[in-house]
């Protein structure tokens, strides 16, 4: 959550108060496409304990399903939300806002990776692997923060919010395969992706 609210605050220093205010708006509507991987994440948490006591989760077929299904809610809800941003920001808002729905068509596309990273820090901690969820989140606030200040300055709350859709990114599908123990689920979740009805 640190990592999501890093890019309001540094938007309204770089970029003053218009694109703070516009990228705000559009935030508001992440928050509540956010909520998709929380609520996600604590309803299968006792199914990935259970399993994680008869072995890797990566080998439990219960797990995959999950994972896939998961995924695919995931993608649904950024196409949703980016197919009915024109209509819905100046609905919320009012039409001064029309900026913020340049924004929001970049901040939907997040929370397919906040998700991917949602499930697997619940995967980890079920299997007593929080010093790689720690070490995973690090690496993702590292990216944010570097990364963020130069997009700002580039493209604004626009800007920004690539910014931060590259550092979930980085989060998801590039810093596992740093590691031995979490390479595959980055295979994992281009295979729910490409081949979400395989058992």
């Amino acid at each position: 959550m640190a990592i999501l609210q890093g890019d309001r605050i540094l938007v309204g220093r770089i970029a003053g108060r218009s694109e703070m205010g516009w990228y705000s708006a559009s935030a508001r509507f992440l928050d509540l496409l956010l909520m998709l991987p929380m609520l996600l994440g604590m309803s299968v948490q006792p199914m990935f304990a259970r399993e994680a006591h008869a072995g890797p989760l990566a080998s439990s077929a219960r797990a995959r399903k999950v994972w896939r299904l998961a995924n695919w809610a995931a993608v649904l809800a950024a196409v949703l939300v980016w197919a009915a941003s024109r209509r819905l920001v100046p609905l919320v808002f009012g039409p001064a806002y029309g900026e913020a729905v340049k924004i929001l068509n970049v901040q939907a596309w997040i929370v397919i990776f906040v998700t991917q990273v949602s499930l697997r820090t619940r995967m980890l901690i079920a299997e007593g692997k929080p010093v790689l969820v720690l070490v995973l989140s690090l690496a993702t606030a590292v990216v944010q923060f570097t990364v963020l200040p130069f997009a700002v300055r580039l493209g604004g709350g626009v800007g920004a919010a690539y910014a931060t859709l590259f550092a979930w990114i980085v989060g998801a599908l590039i810093a596992p395969l740093f590691f031995g123990k979490t390479r595959w689920f980055v295979l994992a979740f281009w295979r729910a992706i490409l081949f979400p009805f395989r058992a």
